[in-house]
């Protein structure tokens, strides 16, 4: 099924970018942005802190292996977010109204291993 909407969204999209891939670039620079803005900018959302990193990291994980599946393993893949994550929370020391948090680090990677689990179910089908 995937590889059907991938094979037709390739025809449209320009440079032979895949619709998943594109929309990974989407979502990664929306959770950058939101990731980076001072706190007291940030949207209401009525979720705790924990399960916002760990939704976010595992759409950014199937999106990514989706995206990019024939190029790179989704093990390197993973690689890739983790450190992309831990890059984020290292940057957010630096700005005054965030915080470096190890927690969000796990959170990350929690989102990142269930996204795995559920490509590895999908695999199977």
């Amino acid at each position: 099924m995937f590889q059907r909407v991938d094979q037709q969204c390739s025809k449209i999209i320009f440079w032979q970018i895949s619709f998943w891939s594109l929309l990974f670039w989407i979502i990664w620079c929306i959770a950058t942005t939101l990731m980076l803005l001072p706190a007291d900018e940030l949207p209401v959302i009525q979720l705790w802190d924990k399960a916002e990193h760990a939704i976010t990291f595992f759409v950014l994980m199937l999106l990514a292996w989706l995206g990019y599946r024939k190029k790179l393993s989704m093990y390197w893949l993973m690689a890739l977010l983790v450190g992309y994550g831990t890059a984020i929370e290292c940057i957010q020391f630096f700005n005054p109204s965030r915080s470096f948090s190890l927690l969000d680090i796990v959170a990350d990677t929690v989102g990142i291993l269930i996204a795995l689990f559920l490509i590895k179910l999908l695999k199977r089908l």
